[in-house]
C-alpha cells in the first residue's frame, strides 16, 4: 500500500514537472528586426502524458537578446537569419508586464510561451574562440573579415580592401612606432588639406618611380635642399 501511494505521488510530480520548462536549445524560423522578435523552433522533444514522444511546437513573438547597456547607447548587434541557433530561457512568469506594462490575464509559470532567445548559442564550436583564448584577445568577425583587439594593439584581417571613413577628424596617437604594411597599393584621399608634422626626420623610400602632382603650386622650404 505504501509503495503504491509513493508511486502515485511520483506520478503526480512527474505530470506537474512535465509542464515546467527552464532552458531549451532552438533555431530561428523568422526574425523581425523592427520588433527584435523571432519565431523559433525548439530543437528538443517531450513526452506526452500518453507516452508519445513529440516535437515542441513553434513559439511566436519571442524577444531576442543582444548585448546592450548604458540605456541602449552601447550595443553589439548583428544580423539574425533563419536557421541560426539560439538558447531559450523560459521565464518564471508571463512577460506581458515587462514588455508592455500590462498585467497578464493568465498565470503561466515556466511556460514555453514566456521564452527569451539568446542568439549566438551554436552546437558546433567556433575556431575563433580558441584563437581568442590563446591570444587573450577579443575578436569581432564577419565572414572572412575580423578585428582582433589585444591589450595594446588592434589587428584587422581581411581578404579584401580596408577602408576607413569618418565625418569627423581621425586622430591617431602612439607612444611608440606606427607601422602600416600592405601587399597592394595604399591610397590617401582628402577633401581638404593633408598635413604631416614630425618632431624628427621624415623619410620616404620607393623601389620604383615617385611622382608629385598638384593643381596649384608645390613649395619646398628648408635650410638646405639636396638633389642627388
Amino acid at each position: 500500500m505504501r509503495q503504491e501511494f509513493t508511486q502515485e505521488i511520483k506520478n503526480a510530480m512527474d505530470d506537474y514537472l512535465r509542464d515546467i520548462h527552464t532552458v531549451i536549445p532552438a533555431k530561428i524560423v523568422t526574425f523581425d528586426a523592427d520588433k527584435c522578435e523571432a519565431q523559433v523552433q525548439p530543437t528538443a522533444k517531450y513526452w506526452r502524458p500518453d507516452g508519445e514522444l513529440i516535437d515542441f511546437p513553434e513559439i511566436f513573438e519571442v524577444p531576442v537578446r543582444f548585448i546592450q547597456g548604458i540605456g541602449q547607447k552601447a550595443t553589439i548587434c548583428h544580423a539574425v537569419e533563419p536557421g541560426d541557433e539560439c538558447l531559450l530561457h523560459i521565464a518564471e512568469q508571463a512577460l506581458d508586464y515587462w514588455r508592455t506594462g500590462a498585467e497578464s490575464p493568465t498565470d503561466l509559470r515556466f511556460d514555453i510561451t514566456n521564452a527569451v532567445a539568446v542568439v549566438g548559442f551554436f552546437s558546433e564550436p567556433n575556431p575563433l574562440v580558441k584563437r581568442a583564448c590563446d591570444n587573450k584577445s577579443i575578436i569581432i568577425q564577419r565572414e572572412e573579415t575580423f578585428i582582433e583587439l589585444f591589450d595594446k594593439k588592434i589587428e584587422v584581417y581581411t581578404d579584401g580592401d580596408i577602408y576607413e571613413e569618418a565625418d569627423l577628424t581621425i586622430n591617431s596617437e602612439a607612444g611608440i612606432d606606427i607601422n602600416i604594411k600592405a601587399g597592394a597599393d595604399i591610397a590617401v584621399e582628402a577633401g581638404g588639406d593633408v598635413s604631416v608634422t614630425a618632431g624628427g626626420n621624415i623619410s620616404v623610400t620607393a623601389d620604383g618611380n615617385m611622382a608629385l602632382e598638384a593643381a596649384g603650386d608645390i613649395t619646398l622650404k628648408a635650410s638646405a635642399i639636396h638633389l642627388n
